[in-house]
């Protein structure tokens, strides 16, 4: 089984009844796009609905004779025929309830050159990446020159959205640490030559943190049309703020089926504003209906507990409940929208 299968195969009878907030019902719906063995899960469990509350499909459907008990087995079989065909159609070729259409549009390097060119980086062509070692799914990327320096963007173009994703599973080896952006067909790497003494990064790090500001809300916000959501909430002595910055839209494969590519970057802080001067033994907890992040610290090196997280799939919470513990106090908030 995969990593959070089993959330979803606990999260599928609600699907099937349709009784999910619109936050895990985007949850199952991606998870079924990219899941075979999940399918077959909510196949199984759209039968047996079908078969164990045939009345309750009947009302929305159909009319039963029940003066007649063969018409009557006629119109269950149909029914869980019905049940099924839909069911498999909302994870695998539409979103019910989502009114959205698959955007198929692909986009080129010199897209990505004049979006980051609007946004403050001028980028120079280097020549032509001839290191089969850096091919990913046997492409080879496009390197640019970052404003002089030595800083590059890496861009890489695939055929389809589909065939990006496909290549993602394989990117950990070519970059280890990669300061990686996905933008529909397109991979794009920023790679930081970083100075070797402390004094020459501190001296920097200001334009390198402006360069990669610019990076990422070119992919994410214009090559990505994505959106920003900020979330913010205190309580006696404790402030938090995330933010996320996110993208989702539905594609459609070379086999007409089609899938939700979707990414989210979390950024913020949970921060002290009480007046002691040592936090010991903190415990941290911030959590949604479906996402939940925490951590511990003996003891808080300086007044804030940093959030960073990234990764596919765009859950964006209406809410937070944030819970901290520390120096035997417990205080509980929320972060709401802003």
């Amino acid at each position: 089984m995969n990593p959070g299968c089993q959330e979803i195969r606990d999260l599928i009878p609600l699907y099937i009844k349709q009784q999910l907030t619109d936050e895990n019902r985007l949850k199952v719906e991606e998870h079924l796009t990219h899941c075979p063995d999940c399918r077959q899960v909510m196949k199984n469990s759209a039968e047996n609905h079908a078969a164990v509350n045939p009345a309750a499909v009947e009302e929305i459907h159909l009319e039963v004779d029940k003066s007649n008990p063969q018409r009557k087995q006629r119109n269950k079989q149909f029914i869980t025929i019905v049940a099924v065909v839909v069911f498999l159609a909302a994870v695998g070729i539409i979103s019910y309830g989502m009114g959205l259409k698959p955007d198929n549009e692909l986009l080129e390097a010199r897209d990505a050159v004049r979006a980051l060119k609007a946004n403050g980086l001028e980028l120079s062509p280097k020549l032509a990446s001839t290191d089969d070692d850096l091919a990913v799914n046997g492409v080879l990327p496009i390197e640019y020159q970052v404003d002089k320096s030595e800083d590059s963007i890496l861009v890489y173009v695939f055929d389809s959205v589909d065939k990006r994703r496909l290549g993602e599973n394989n990117i950990a080896k070519y970059y280890p640490s990669p300061v990686y952006r996905p933008a529909r067909n397109l991979m794009l790497f920023y790679q930081a030559v970083m100075p070797e003494t402390l004094e020459e990064y501190t001296a920097i790090l200001p334009t390198l943190q402006s360069r990669m500001k610019a990076f990422t809300d070119t992919v994410f916000l214009d090559l990505n049309q994505g959106e920003t959501v900020t979330l913010k909430g205190q309580s006696e002595h404790w402030q938090g703020e995330i933010t996320i910055q996110y993208f989702q839209y539905w594609f459609q494969n070379e086999n007409d089926v089609t899938g939700l590519d979707s990414y989210a970057l979390t950024k913020g802080f949970l921060r002290y504003i009480g007046d002691e001067e040592e936090i010991k033994d903190l415990s941290y907890k911030y959590s949604s209906n479906t996402l939940s992040r925490g951590g511990t610290k003996t003891q808080l090196n300086g007044t804030e507990v940093k959030i960073n997280d990234e990764g596919s799939g765009a859950y964006i919470p209406d809410s937070y409940q944030v819970k901290m513990e520390w120096n035997g106090q417990v205080e509980e908030f929320e972060m709401t929208r802003i």
